[in-house]
């Protein structure tokens, strides 16, 4: 497993976090999540086209563990060339805020 990493370059409101722990069920696949906040994702090695704006229904879970999460994400970039696409949480269940937040925190 990679380090836990923080990044708060750039003009992003929320901690980024490079965590490979965290993982996304998303177009039909599972992806490793190549960084995240509690604002947004970035999914690592998605090959699956995406259009921008477009709302997609994804599940987070934690490798190892059982437990869900649901979320909504609005796309707002795909790279086709590297194969990452990035979006927004168009929609954040209580539980999976608090699943992230956590996470976060070192709680979990």
């Amino acid at each position: 497993m990679r380090p836990y990493t923080r990044n708060t370059k750039g003009k992003r409101r929320d901690l980024r976090v490079k965590n490979d722990a965290v993982l996304i069920d998303l177009l039909g696949k599972t992806f490793a999540v190549f960084d995240w906040s509690l604002g947004g994702i970035a999914v690592d090695r998605c090959d699956t086209p995406c259009a921008i704006g477009e709302k997609l229904e994804a599940v987070l879970h934690r490798r190892g563990d059982e437990r869900t999460f649901p979320v909504q994400i609005t796309v707002t970039r795909f790279d086709k060339s590297r194969q990452v696409m990035a979006g927004f949480y168009s929609d954040l269940p209580g539980d999976s805020f608090s699943f992230l937040e956590k996470l976060q925190l070192h709680r979990q």
